[in-house]
């Protein structure tokens, strides 16, 4: 998990660094490999099936998300989620 966060952490201050800092949803998609996690995919759309398995997770109001997002103040909420796990199947 920690090394899952990390990767997710480099992108977003790599963008800040370039001058394009990303505030929003960032999904990262990953593959757990033998030589460790390794990155498919960032997806900044908050879409299916990304939204199926996150949103039931988020113990934080959404609303209160998404308006810190718009303000800048996102650093200055609590973004909390379950410690839990959700799927979502694709057909």
């Amino acid at each position: 998990q920690l090394q899952i966060q990390q990767f997710c952490q480099k992108t977003v201050h790599k963008m800040a660094e370039r001058g394009t800092p990303y505030v929003g949803v960032l999904y990262a998609g990953m593959m757990l490999t033998p030589n460790g996690p390794y990155v498919l995919e960032f997806n900044c759309r908050f879409g299916d099936p990304e939204t199926q398995v996150v949103l039931p997770l988020l113990e934080t109001d959404l609303y209160e998300v998404f308006i810190a997002c718009c303000d800048g103040t996102l650093d200055q909420i609590d973004v909390r989620f379950t410690e839990n796990t959700s799927a979502a199947t694709v057909v």
